[in-house]
């Protein structure tokens, strides 16, 4: 599901369940403890000066309840990433040392992250569905839609606060072929939104569909599920639907759109499609078409999803992860990264603004890097953070990467499938999660590398934001009012950025006998 732009708040932190663990570091010696994931690094307790290299010098930093001390002789500028690798919150005790000290505080937040209409589709999906290995059900070849049929869709009506089958029309039909298969699809509007919606508009959308979305989608994740999906319950040849109703929006809480994963099943809530539902009010709009399109191709891509991972499974009870808070980040990150592999994504071709960009999808990047610390990668907590994330994975590992999460035979959790990838590729969870926190600072600077950056965005760039040109500076490492703060806490699998200009020493513990890593980042020259 994609949301309107507001900053998300977070919700409780994840339970990671023995089996999920995080990578364990390097084997126990009295000098490296295992929970160290890297040896090389500064351990706790130690007393160390550190100077820049070329371009910078990086070190591991692991704390727990001792004094670490370190000194910066005197260069321009030093970085802590605070990565908290663990199920609960940490207490960070640290004071910086010289002129010019700034730090985030990483306090915490409660709040619901879900809307109404999105807690319906929560509710409806997360019912176990029953995969099989094999159907023996017969499929009922169906011709494409014809324009101005009628179909009857069930949809959650959030002034009645239950689900109803509401009349919609066909208004658009049409076919993509891929490697000789053919895919049917429909754009259906509720009926109550007839005249809200003009045709013109779903022409131009019809064309989207057709000559980018489904071409793009394909060719990076897969298709959506057959009519014999096995398994699964569709009414007929796996016609895919994009059903345009006010309902998604009902409550006017900014819900953009939707994907049931009961939809694919025989329960009596159940439309038995292949379908995902999208808000009117942006396509009655001029000039929000990039952000409805990104929404379609955002929706799409998690029926993909679901169906790319369920084919893994096989006989499988497969509850709906997708509303799972400590599940959603990795199907969020893929489909928020889908609008930008869609061409809907901050950088244009040649690396500067795209004009088409979603700006739904430039403000969720800017909420993040302007308090990282208030967010999780998990449980999901930001559209913002998990595209980040989810960007920078295919960045490091290739466009073949995503496809490999997917295929992954680890599914007793999301955190799993990507360790299990990780771990074919020579790395862990942790130590991708350390580089990507030093890609978000070198990112848009002259450092930025290779291996430290994330395409398609800049997080030191200029794009235009509610309507002003609107400059990102990286992560932000500043909270107003609160300098160089005496304590702080940390998120489950969240980052905290500390900073300093000028710095001649830094202090640091965690307290409560708390345990946790990090990377001190000290550049050869100022972060440009």
């Amino acid at each position: 599901m994609i949301r309107s732009s507001s900053t998300p708040s977070p919700t409780p932190g994840p339970t990671i369940s023995p089996t999920d663990s995080p990578t364990a570091g390097p084997t126990a010696t009295p000098e490296t403890p295992a929970w160290i994931q890297d040896k090389s690094g500064i351990l706790p307790g130690q007393n160390l000066s550190l100077s820049p290299g070329t371009p910078f010098s990086l070190k591991g930093i692991a704390l727990d309840d001792r004094i670490t001390t370190l000194s910066f002789n005197n260069n321009n500028q030093a970085y802590l990433a605070f990565i908290n690798p663990g199920d609960g919150m940490a207490w960070l005790d640290g004071a910086w040392q010289g002129s010019n000290v700034y730090a985030a505080s990483l306090e915490s937040a409660r709040g619901d992250f879900q809307t109404p209409a999105e807690k319906s589709a929560a509710r409806r999906s997360s019912r176990p569905i029953r995969l099989g290995t094999s159907s023996s059900r017969r499929v009922r070849v169906r011709s494409l839609p014809q324009i101005g049929d009628k179909v009857s869709i069930k949809m959650y009506v959030s002034s009645a606060n239950t689900v109803k089958s509401k009349p919609t029309t066909v208004k658009k039909a049409d076919s993509y072929s891929s490697d000789g298969k053919i895919i049917n699809f429909a754009i259906l509007v509720d009926d109550d939104d007839l005249a809200v919606v003009n045709d013109s508009v779903l022409t131009n959308l019809s064309a989207e569909i057709k000559g980018n979305i489904l071409p793009k989608v394909t060719n990076k994740l897969g298709e959506a599920p057959p009519g014999n999906a096995a398994g699964l319950a569709l009414n007929d040849d796996g016609t895919l639907y994009f059903c345009i109703s006010r309902e998604v929006d009902g409550d006017d809480s900014g819900t953009l759109g939707f994907f049931a994963a009961i939809d694919l099943t025989d329960d009596i809530e159940s439309n038995r499609k292949n379908i995902v539902f999208i808000a009117p009010g942006p396509l009655a709009s001029p000039g929000k078409e990039p952000q409805v399109y990104s929404t379609v191709a955002h929706e799409y891509a998690h029926l993909v999803f679901f169906w790319q991972r369920a084919k893994v499974l096989g006989a499988t009870v497969y509850q709906g992860v997708f509303n799972n808070q400590q599940e959603t980040w990795l199907t969020e990150g893929f489909s928020t990264l889908t609008t930008a592999l869609c061409g809907y994504g901050p950088d244009d071709a040649n690396g500067g603004a795209n004009p088409q960009a979603d700006p739904v999808l430039l403000q969720h990047v800017y909420n993040y890097i302007n308090a990282p610390q208030r967010t999780s990668l998990f449980p999901f907590t930001s559209y913002g953070m998990s595209f980040l994330f989810t960007h920078y994975l295919q960045d490091r590992y290739g466009n073949e990467v995503l496809k490999e999460v997917m295929q992954s035979q680890k599914w007793s959790s999301s955190y799993s499938a990507v360790s299990d990838v990780l771990e074919k590729h020579g790395s862990n969870f942790y130590q991708f999660f350390r580089d990507f926190a030093i890609a978000l600072l070198l990112d848009g600077t002259l450092s930025e590398s290779a291996t430290y950056r994330i395409g398609e965005v800049n997080l030191r760039g200029t794009y235009r934001l509610r309507g002003q040109q609107t400059t990102f500076y990286g992560p932000s490492t500043i909270a107003p009012g609160q300098k160089n703060p005496a304590a702080f806490t940390a998120k489950p699998w969240g980052i905290g950025f500390l900073g300093a200009y000028s710095p001649s020493g830094l202090t640091l513990s965690v307290r409560n006998g708390a345990r946790v890593n990090g990377v001190v980042l000290v550049p050869n020259s100022p972060l440009q």
